[in-house]
């Protein structure tokens, strides 16, 4: 496992709760081989509150843009029955194998979508309340393998 993840560029993204172009309004994250070369940390993220935890990615990420608020570091949310959307705008400029790593092992529900010109690619799961035998890797916290992708925009939608 330590070997693949030496060979494979490391996405960190390290959100206790859980910077181009300004493609749907979401921070710009651009990354290229030597910034990979270590893990790379989210500068900003947009962030939006779903009071009746009813939105669906698209629909996130359409209020982002109308509502969403730009966060610097690790957001502080608190305790909330709200459901919480983060976004990033992710540039590639070459296809990538990258892995999210989210630093707060206390998360009951996470979803990351990966989306491309407002079309959903991929959803992950993962959270404290599935067994800890179905999580992509095995890591104290929450990492999660994402798809791999060419060079391009992508959009990093998490709730």
């Amino acid at each position: 496992m330590l070997q693949r993840l030496q060979t494979t560029a490391l996405l960190l993204l390290s959100l206790c709760l859980l910077a181009g172009s300004a493609w749907a309004g979401l921070p710009n994250l651009q990354l290229d081989q030597q910034k990979l070369q270590q893990p790379v940390a989210v500068e900003q993220l947009q962030l939006l509150e779903d009071p009746s935890a009813s939105l669906d990615a698209v629909q996130a990420l359409q209020q982002m843009q109308l509502h969403g608020q730009t966060n610097s570091g690790a957001p502080h949310l608190g305790y909330s029955a709200s459901s919480w959307w983060l976004g990033v705008n992710l540039q590639l400029s070459s296809p990538e194998s990258l892995f999210l790593v989210l630093d707060n092992p206390y998360m009951d529900d996470i979803q990351l979508w990966v989306l491309q010109h407002d079309q959903p690619l991929s959803v992950l799961h993962a959270g404290d309340l599935l067994p800890f035998s179905q999580r992509s890797a095995p890591y104290p916290s929450f990492m999660l393998a994402l798809p791999a992708l060419d060079s391009g925009e992508y959009q990093l939608l998490l709730r």
